[in-house]
């Protein structure tokens, strides 16, 4: 699935996935998306682009700057990259996997082995009516 995080668009493979939403003639509401993302790929997926927004946000933002790179910026060259997010001990805490979905050979079968190995994501969206023609109509 494709989703944007700080304005790039990012291809994320999510497990478990659920789908709620009050569907009518007029389009959808109170739309929700669950499921979970594997630690690897939050790794590798999620962390560059939060590593991205929160540069961007030092490079706008002096204010915040100070504020963030004081917190994040451990070897104080001015930038926050990936091994510094995966080093700060109290965010990893506050990002730490929290569903266990897939067992010891890493199929999704939730509940069985006991190891938190993937974060939640909730996304809400809305939706409208659409038609398409199909090629050659």
């Amino acid at each position: 699935m494709r989703i944007f995080l700080f304005g790039q668009p990012v291809d994320v493979n999510f497990i478990g996935l659920r789908l709620e939403a009050d569907v009518s003639a007029n389009g959808c509401s109170n739309g929700k998306l669950g499921g979970g993302v594997t630690v690897d790929e939050f790794r590798a997926k999620f962390l560059p682009h939060i590593v991205d927004g929160l540069n961007q946000v030092v490079a706008a933002n002096p204010g915040a700057a100070n504020i963030l790179l004081q917190t994040l910026d451990s070897d104080r060259n001015g930038t926050i990259s990936v091994p510094e997010l995966e080093g700060n001990p109290a965010l990893m805490l506050a990002m730490s996997p929290d569903l266990d979905l897939l067992d010891s050979s890493s199929a999704f079968n939730p509940g069985q082995d006991g190891k938190k190995d993937s974060y939640s994501i909730g996304l809400g969206f809305t939706c409208v009516p659409a038609s398409f023609t199909a090629p050659g109509d």
